[in-house]
This record gives C-alpha cells, sequence and structure tokens, in this order.
C-alpha cells in the first residue's frame, strides 16, 4: 500500500500559491510505501547465509597516543583486528608500570602531564582458560602531547596563497603507522582563468594544485603539482590505498599533461596547452579537450609508477546529454570524477572510477598488481534518461559496500547503484508522481547520503538520502540498499541539499535521520522525534533575544534547537548582541568522539552532540584558530580512527593555512572495539572520503545505542595474519554435548574435543566466535 499523505499547508505548496517562508520550513508532503517483507527476509537470508572471504588489510601498529584530559592524560591504543579479544595491555609511563588493562583500550592517568613517555605491551593468552603469554606479543611508545592538538606543519610557498584541503591517510612505507597525504589548492583559482567576450581565456594562475604527503612528526616527503592542464580544484581528488598487497600504499589519481610527480619527472607531454578550451559553468570550470590519465604513484617517493588511459573517456561529449548540444554544458557533465577502493572479487582492492553526475553516469574498475593495470569492465548509462538506468543518478560523492551479501563490494550513489561486476542494479523512483500523465517518478541526483545498517535488529543495509531535483515527490528519502525500494519520503518541493543518518539518540530504537529544507529528527522509521518547541521559542524569538542561526522562521522538529556550552547549563550567546542561539541540527558530518556510541555531530570547527533529554545541541568542543573547508559544506580535512582506540581522530587545517591540526578524544570509554580502519567498509570510506563534497564514514555492522558486540573482522593482513574469527577453526557443539573443530575457511571438521576444553556460550560472545549446535544433520546457530 501507498499513501501520498500531505498537509493542508503542503497542498498549497504545490498548488503554487504560498509564502517563501512557510515552504522553507513545513516538512512536505510525505510518500510512503509500506516495506516488501520478502525482500527484507531475503536480504537477512543472503546475509545468514554470506561467504567469509579474508580481505585484504593493512598490518598496523599499535598507534598509541597520549592526550590531555583534564587535569591528567588520556592513553589509548588500538585493538587490532587480528587480536584475540582475551588479549590484554600493561601500560607504563617513564619506564614505571601504572596498570594492567584488560576490557578497554584505553586508560586515564591522573598523575600523567605533557612531554611524559608511554609504553604499552601486549600480551596474549591462547585462551580464555590459558595462562597469559611469558613475552609481549607487541609494544608501541609515545610521548604526551603538550596541547590538545598534533600539529604537522606543511611547506610554505611564495607563489599560490594555498589553503590546506582534503585528506586522507595511508600506511606509505609499511612501518605500521599512517602518512598523511593531503591537496594544496592555491587561493581564489576559480577567478584566476578569465573568459573574454569574444572567447578568449586569460590564465592569470600563478600557481597550481598540489598533492603533498607528510609523515606525522612533519617530514615532508613529496608534492606533486598538478600542473596548468586541470582547471578545477575540487576534482583533484585521491585513492590512498596499498592496491597490489606489498605491504605499502600507493596513491592514485587522474593525472594531466605537464603534471609533475614526486621526483620532479614530467607527465606526458610537457609542452601541451588547452587553455583555450576553457568552459566557465556559474562556480565551476573545466577544459573540454587534452589527454586524460589514470596514473599510480609509489607512497614513498611520489614517483609515478603506473600509467593507463583514463576511463570512461570524455569524447565524444555528446555521449553524456541528449539535453543539450552546447560545449559547456555537455563539458559540465563529463568532467565529475569520484574514485573508490572496492573489492570487487571480495579479497583485494581494485580501482573503480564514477564520471557524470547530472545527466549521463559512466564507471569503470581496473585492477593494479605487479605494476599494470587489469581493466575490468564500463559501465555506460547512455545519455537519456531512463528507470533502468543510472542517468542522473550520480551524487557527488558514493559508497562502497557489500549491500547483496555475496562477499563482494557494490557502489552506490544516493540513487542507484552499480553491482560488482559493472551491471546495473537499480535507480530509485516513486509509484508517484508530480505531473499529470505520469505514474513514477525518478528521484535522481543530490549531494548528501549515508548508507549503513540502521537497524539493531536488521543486518541489511539501508540509504538515506536528499535530492536536488525540485519538482518530486521525495527529495529526501530512505531506500532499501539491495533493491532501492523507496520506503518514504518528504516533498518540498525544493533542493534538499544536505542529509545525515546517525545513532544519536538512545531512547529511539535504531538510527535517527534528518537534513535540509524542513526535514525534522525523525527516527529511522520516519516518525517524527522533536515536536512542539517552536511555540515555546517564537516569543523569544519576537522580542529580539533569540537569534536563529539558518532561516527566518521556527519550524517545528527544525529550526528549534538550542545550542548549548559548559555541559548543557548555558545557552550559547551570540557574541555581538548577546541573543540566545537557536538553529537546525548540524548535519554536515559525524564523528565516534566521546565515550559512547552514539554518534557526535561536527560542522565547521564545532563538535557537537545532540541532547535527546532536553532536545538541544550540546557543544563539546570548539577548535579555535582552526578552519573547516568546501565552504557551506564545512567539513574538515579529514575524520577517520587515525590512531589509538576506535573513536576517530579530526584532522582540521588552521586558519593561515601553516598546518594540519589533529584532534584526538580526551574521553574515556568503556568499550573495546578492533580499530575501525580494519573494518573494510569502513577504510574505504576513508579511502573514498575527499571525493567532491566528502561523507562521513560508516561501519560494516550495526554501530549505536543498542550495540552489544561487534564482529571480528574477517581480514587476511599484507603480512599473513588473519582475524580470530576469521579462516581459523570455530567450535561447533554437537547434540552429544561435545564440540567439532571446524575449519572455517574450507568448511571441514579437523578434530572433536570435550565441552570443558572450551568456554561457554557468553564468553564466546566476547571472543566474537560463533557457536553451532550439530542437530538432526544441520547446524544450528547458538548465538
Amino acid at each position: 500500500m501507498k499513501k501520498f499523505i500531505a498537509s493542508l499547508l503542503s497542498a498549497v505548496m504545490l498548488a503554487g500559491s504560498f509564502s517563501a517562508l512557510a515552504a522553507d520550513f513545513d516538512i512536505g508532503a510525505k510518500f510512503e510505501d509500506t516495506e516488501n517483507a520478502a525482500a527484507k527476509a531475503e536480504t537477512q537470508k543472503l546475509y545468514d547465509a554470506r561467504p567469509h572471504t579474508l580481505k585484504q588489510a593493512e598490518d598496523l601498529s599499535r598507534g598509541l597516543v597520549a592526550v590531555p584530559s583534564g587535569n591528567g592524560v588520556l592513553v589509548s591504543w588500538r585493538y587490532l583486528g587480528t587480536d584475540k579479544a582475551t588479549d590484554y595491555a600493561q601500560l607504563f609511563r617513564n619506564d614505571e608500570y601504572i596498570d594492567e588493562v584488560r576490557n578497554t583500550t584505553n586508560y586515564f592517568d591522573k598523575y600523567g602531564k605533557a612531554g611524559d613517555r608511554y609504553t604499552v605491551r601486549i600480551y596474549q593468552t591462547a585462551s580464555a582458560t590459558e595462562p597469559t603469554s611469558a613475552e609481549p606479543v607487541d609494544t608501541d611508545e609515545t610521548v604526551a602531547w603538550d596541547k590538545e592538538y598534533l600539529s604537522i606543519p606543511v611547506v610554505q610557498y611564495d607563489k599560490g596563497d594555498y589553503i590546506v584541503d582534503d585528506a586522507s591517510v595511508g600506511d606509505l612505507d609499511g612501518d605500521g603507522e599512517y602518512e598523511y597525504i593531503v591537496r594544496r589548492t592555491p587561493a581564489d583559482y576559480f577567478n584566476k582563468l578569465q573568459v573574454a567576450e569574444n572567447g578568449t581565456v586569460t590564465d592569470l594562475r600563478d600557481a597550481y594544485p598540489l598533492v603533498e604527503a607528510y609523515e606525522l612528526d612533519g617530514t615532508h616527503l613529496w608534492t606533486l603539482n598538478i600542473g596548468k592542464n586541470e582547471a578545477c580544484e575540487i576534482d583533484v581528488n585521491f585513492l590512498v590505498y596499498d592496491f597490489d598487497g606489498n605491504g605499502k600504499a600507493e596513491v592514485v589519481m587522474r593525472s594531466y599533461d605537464g603534471m609533475t610527480d614526486g621526483k620532479g619527472n614530467v607527465i606526458g607531454d610537457a609542452n601541451a596547452d588547452v587553455l583555450q578550451s576553457l568552459q566557465k559553468q556559474k562556480d565551476r570550470q573545466y577544459f573540454a579537450e587534452g589527454n586524460e590519465y589514470l596514473s599510480v604513484f609509489d607512497g614513498e617517493t611520489g614517483a609515478e609508477i603506473a600509467r593507463t588511459d583514463l576511463l570512461p573517456k570524455r569524447d565524444p561529449l555528446t555521449s553524456w546529454s541528449d539535453k543539450y548540444s552546447d560545449t559547456s554544458r555537455l563539458t559540465k557533465r563529463a568532467s565529475h570524477f569520484l574514485f573508490a577502493a572496492a573489492y570487487l572479487n571480495g579479497e583485494t582492492p581494485s580501482i573503480v572510477m564514477l564520471r557524470g553526475a547530472w545527466d549521463a553516469v559512466k564507471l569503470a574498475a581496473w585492477d593494479y598488481k605487479d605494476g599494470k593495470f587489469t581493466e575490468l569492465w564500463q559501465y555506460d548509462s547512455g545519455p537519456h534518461e531512463d528507470f533502468d538506468n543510472m542517468f542522473n543518478a550520480g551524487y557527488h560523492s558514493l559508497a562502497v559496500a557489500d549491500v547483496d551479501f555475496d562477499g563482494k563490494d557494490e557502489i552506490l550513489s544516493g540513487a542507484g547503484a552499480i553491482d560488482d561486476d559493472g551491471k546495473f542494479m537499480y535507480a530509485t523512483y516513486v509509484d508517484a508522481s508530480m505531473e499529470e500523465g505520469e505514474t513514477k517518478t525518478k528521484l535522481r541526483h543530490g549531494d548528501a547520503f549515508d548508507v549503513a545498517k540502521m537497524d539493531p535488529d536488521f543486518d541489511g543495509y539501508y540509504v538515506w538520502a536528499c535530492h536536488e531535483n525540485k519538482n518530486i515527490p521525495a527529495n529526501v528519502d530512505l531506500h532499501d540498499a539491495r533493491t532501492g525500494q523507496v520506503i518514504y519520503g518528504y516533498n518540498k518541493p525544493k533542493d534538499t541539499g544536505r542529509s545525515r543518518a546517525a545513532d544519536i539518540d538512545p531512547t529511539s530504537p535504531g538510527w535517527e535521520v534528518w537534513g535540509s529544507t524542513g526535514t525534522p529528527l525523525m527516527s529511522w522509521t520516519g516518525e517524527t522525534l522533536v515536536k512542539g518547541k517552536a511555540d515555546e521559542l517564537q516569543p523569544l524569538l519576537d522580542d529580539g533575544s533569540l537569534k536563529l542561526l539558518s532561516g527566518e522562521t521556527l519550524g517545528d522538529g527544525w529550526n528549534t534547537f538550542r545550542y548549548t556550552y559548559d555541559g548543557g547549563e548555558t545557552f550559547q550567546a551570540d557574541q555581538e548582541t548577546g541573543q540566545l542561539v537557536c538553529g537546525t541540527l548540524p548535519m554536515n558530518f559525524k564523528a565516534f568522539w566521546d565515550g559512547d556510541l552514539l554518534s557526535e555531530l561536527v560542522d565547521g570547527v564545532t563538535i557537537s552532540k545532540y541532547n535527546w533529554n532536553t532536545s538541544d545541541v550540546d557543544i563539546l568542543k570548539v577548535a579555535e584558530g582552526c578552519g573547516s573547508n568546501n565552504g557551506s559544506k564545512a567539513v574538515p580535512c579529514l575524520v577517520a580512527d587515525i590512531f589509538g582506540d576506535w573513536r576517530e581522530e579530526i584532522i582540521w587545517r588552521d586558519e593561515a593555512n601553516t598546518e594540519l591540526r589533529i584532534y584526538a578524544t580526551p574521553y574515556e570509554t568503556e568499550y573495546k572495539i578492533p580499530t575501525l580502519m580494519h573494518d573494510i567498509t569502513y577504510r574505504e570510506c576513508v579511502a573514498w572520503q575527499n571525493n567532491h563534497y566528502n561523507q562521513p564514514t560508516n561501519t560494516s555492522f550495526y554501530m549505536g545505542y543498542e550495540t552489544t558486540t561487534v564482529p571480528a573482522p574477517e581480514i587476511k593482513t599484507t603480512s599473513g595474519k588473519t582475524s580470530v574469527d576469521a579462516g581459523k577453526d570455530l567450535a561447533v557443539k554437537t547434540s552429544g554435548g561435545k564440540y567439532i573443530i571446524v575449519n572455517y575457511e574450507e568448511g571441514k571438521v579437523t578434530g572433536v574435543t570435550n565441552t570443558a576444553v572450551l568456554p561457554d556460550i557468553s564468553t564466546m560472545n566476547a571472543l566474537g566466535a560463533k557457536v553451532y549446535e550439530y542437530k538432526d544433520g544441520k547446524l544450528e546457530k547458538l548465538n
């Protein structure tokens, strides 16, 4: 049963006579469908029967870090995906023993201070019942920070007035520690290419975009200079990942004639000049001509080590849309680039490029091994829109996840999906229309989306996405990530530019979703969670004592979040006017920052937390002296689990663009979770985060208030280490009360043992292992 529910105000809006203010803050007409129960059951069945292949992963060190925390120091370290849950740590300060830590991977040292040297030693137990190892299996050292962030100074240049822009991380030298790769963009780059009325292009640029690599201690490793034959700096995106499995990450990106690598070598034709093919499109600009390459750069030196022609190709321009014939708009449609690392074979990473967003969408995939590219497949939507193609379903970012649980990754935008073999899966549409005579409407392109497991009782993925097109029944929607079925959505009707999904309210089961243009905070099922505050706040707005951060009027459940600080005790006031501050729930980015399993919100240089008791926004931290990127998107350079325990670090640039500043949480946590970088879906998110409009990470498992256990990562590091619950022997209990030992990877029985040798089910749960009972010839899962 499908419903198209509209409030009276929405009906007036659709009729075309409405006030601008009212339209901004009404939730709009609701499209609602009954979720396909059979498809959902099939998804769960596919998950339960999924293959358990081991995916290539990084060998990481303990990433020990010690940061100021109140009157002491918070010390934390990695719990690796190859560790046992029973592994534990001993912690030392300046070589003096502090404590033994078993149930977490962090420790608050009330006696610690800046400059103290900390050592962690990891000890291993053979099982929950056997004694500890005599010697540590791993150690790491660090020095406590002297301030709340770690600084990585960047090279300063005489020309360019460079902005510090998007960043990524990768282990470039194979030592288990991450290096930092950052794009540098000359200020006012757009306006330094000018087009006269007669079409002549004048080039006033004195510097070009750069991609640089740094060690954590600030050592500059190399610089790639993009050169003059790329006009749009936002399209200079890059993948940092170990594609050939040698234990060291490569940097993969588009390359250009005249570009120089980290050794100063010129790529392609050094004399090529495509300046006069420049096409201006509002705040974007593109070259319509020139060679296009895809290059691999050595992570340690920045030297180009492999190159191939870029696919899909730009030409012919007419292949990008049959709606336009002018070179300018066609070039724009051909010049939108997104990269991802995806495990298309289920075991090792491949390179994927998605090209196009507004009209045609094309993809290509390669393997990179032994210094060579191998093309895997291409997809082309064609130049015309259809419900059975990806035309106009591209976004400003992409996501990678195994949504059909065949062990291989799919490529997703907010409005469509491509299978691991390059075949079309779906594009989202609803069986309702805004146009007379039509029966259904395709939902099309947008700017932001999340692909995640949002229901704690279901192992399938959902997508929460916003859409740019105005006259459609759902400018923001929730749909099934495997089938594309739109479960519900709201019509505005206008460009809904932002959306976010995360678990931020423990009183509401599962995740919450919200967005711009009046989309309130809702449960993932669509129930509005914040209501009725506009009446309370309207008098404050009328008498001038309240200031809105966005919009011009209040809307229940959307623009009524009061911003507080000092533990939520005091309303934040505008520094100039003294007015109380009220606005929308932040939706640009998110992070795991404090000690619980809920997400915190990142917007600009502020980290905040939704207060579900008061429906306010509590400010946890303002990164003073820092700046955010990408204009109104207001994102950090990077959010990722870079070191320490499972919480995420946030990298901002300083306002003067002289350094990267890495912030790590000062909060303790009681949770012991493997580093998120060993969850391959999360690691892929970090790799594609620097695409266009940066989107935050999500894990391959449900992460939220209801989480009690997380699955052991099914990985094999490049040195050959595997996770406890992947590729190892598992216990299967027989009806006779004994355990048979089954090799997880081969499915073969390898032995029989008495029950007394193995721990009970609760302990096995804590270990992240799976226990089955063998009964009537079948395996029945017990945990």
